[in-house]
């Protein structure tokens, strides 16, 4: 099980570009009016322009699936000019009336500007309103927003919350974000142990870690790692030509990239330190060479 609080300081270290912006297409539209499929039929058999023709009367009548679908063409350019101010006034008027898919494409509009001034909070008020009828793709996107703090107070609670909510309701982005949050808490659980040796043996072949210091004062890293408050530090200690060096440790990463997200994260003192990311097998043959093996 995914320890929350845990996951919660883990997210600076996983997350990167959230937003899952990609255009909910007319094909995705709900089942409508006769009409209407009849256009959605069209549409499938590559016959656009047959489709606009259906769908554009029953819009200008208020039907939200042909909104809905118009909103889409105009995004796309298809069988009309690309116009992202057409395309936003259509899923306004879909979204208006509490169609999700709308809603969801509207609060993209927003938080690119596309066709309406960009704002924040109202993509997050859009997307807010696609997640309340679960849609997870609206989940997934306001859950982004709660991570980030953008345009709306930061809650990293409500954010995994809602990636949660958005994974279990089939959004595959969602999925693989929890999956990659789970190995890192993986990871970062096993760097709690105080036993460098035992410690080092727990971690994955290909893993990193990010040493903050290497000193021949042994008080020295646990001065460091109390001052900064340190959560799963670990010390190393190791003989390189008779002198004994202690390594600070930070945690254990699955890749560079995370544990330089990490490093990202650190405390400026720490940063001007030049944190190393190192492989923890380098490590491995320096605590306990070969011709210490038993």
């Amino acid at each position: 099980m995914i320890n929350k609080l845990r996951i919660i300081s883990l997210f600076p270290a996983v997350l990167a570009a959230l937003l899952c912006s990609t255009l909910i297409p007319p094909s995705a539209a709900r089942a409508g009016s006769p009409m209407f499929e009849e256009g959605r039929l069209a549409y499938s058999q590559g016959d656009i322009n047959a489709a606009l023709v259906l769908w554009r009367p029953l819009a200008e009548q208020g039907d939200a699936d042909a909104q809905f679908a118009l909103g889409t063409l105009y995004y796309a350019g298809l069988a009309v000019p690309v116009d992202y101010t057409e395309s936003s006034y259509w899923f306004h008027r879909a979204a208006e009336q509490g169609y999700a898919a709308a809603q969801y494409n509207l609060g993209n509009a927003y938080q690119r500007g596309e066709g309406v001034r960009a704002n924040s909070t109202m993509a997050v008020h859009w997307w807010r309103k696609a997640a309340q009828q679960g849609f997870a793709a609206g989940q997934y996107n306001l859950a982004s927003a709660y991570h980030s703090g953008d345009g709306v107070e930061r809650d990293e609670e409500r954010a995994l919350a809602l990636y949660r909510q958005s994974a279990e309701n089939g959004h595959q982005p969602a999925i693989d974000l929890l999956a990659r949050l789970a190995e890192a808490e993986r990871y970062a659980t096993a760097g709690n142990s105080g036993d460098c040796a035992g410690w080092l043996q727990q971690q994955a072949g290909g893993a990193y870690t990010i040493q903050l210091l290497s000193t021949t004062h042994p008080g020295e890293a646990r001065r460091v790692a109390n001052k900064f408050g340190l959560e799963g530090h670990i010390i190393c200690s190791y003989e390189v030509k008779g002198t004994r060096y202690h390594a600070l440790l930070l945690g254990a990463w699955p890749d560079t990239a995370a544990a330089q997200q990490k490093v990202e994260t650190l405390a400026p003192e720490l940063r001007a330190r030049k944190p190393w990311i190192r492989p923890v097998g380098s490590l491995r043959r320096l605590v306990n060479p070969p011709e210490q093996r038993e």
